[in-house]
């Protein structure tokens, strides 16, 4: 069916309908028709009512609608499919730099070992047990210092020795 055809009726090839002139007794008596009659369907231009104008008219903003919402559709489509391929490529640009590098920064189990007595911080790393810094303590990490100082070890092993007599009693 044509977009412009405003008739509900399917388009269909039909067979067309003939009719010998003078009717089917001359061509029982054998005579041979001097005329054929042929009723068919073609597409012809008919022009249209008012009301079937408006009708296109109706049909044309709903079909350019339609294309306009599918157009949003696609651009909205495009620019998330587009933000997609960025994040994906910005990704890889990050692996390959990794790989260039042949390191990456990754959160590790550390150490840090406050030495009073000589001021000096010690940071180690757990996994490798390899010193990754030495410095001189800071002002505010000096302020932290043990509130009281452990007994001398002598002292220590004799407090041992009593809690443990007092543990056998």
């Amino acid at each position: 069916m044509s977009p412009f055809d405003m008739s509900d009726e399917p388009e269909t090839p039909e067979t067309p309908d003939e009719t010998p002139e003078g009717g089917p007794s001359q061509a029982q008596a054998g005579e041979k028709p001097t005329t054929r009659v042929v009723h068919d369907k073609e597409r012809l231009d008919v022009v249209l009512t008012e009301a079937e104008i408006a009708e296109f008219g109706k049909r044309a903003a709903r079909a350019r609608i339609e294309a306009a919402m599918i157009e949003i559709d696609l651009k909205s489509t495009t620019k998330t499919e587009k933000a997609k391929i960025e994040a994906l490529e910005a990704r890889a640009g990050e692996y390959d730099a990794v790989i260039v590098a042949g390191r990456e920064r990754r959160i590790i189990e550390i150490t840090r070992t406050f030495d009073y007595p000589t001021t000096t911080l010690t940071v180690t790393r757990d996994d490798t047990g390899e010193v990754i810094e030495v410095r001189a303590m800071k002002h505010s990490e000096l302020e932290m210092l043990p509130m009281s100082d452990p007994p001398p070890e002598d002292e220590a092993e004799g407090l041992d020795d009593a809690a443990e007599a007092e543990d056998e009693s």
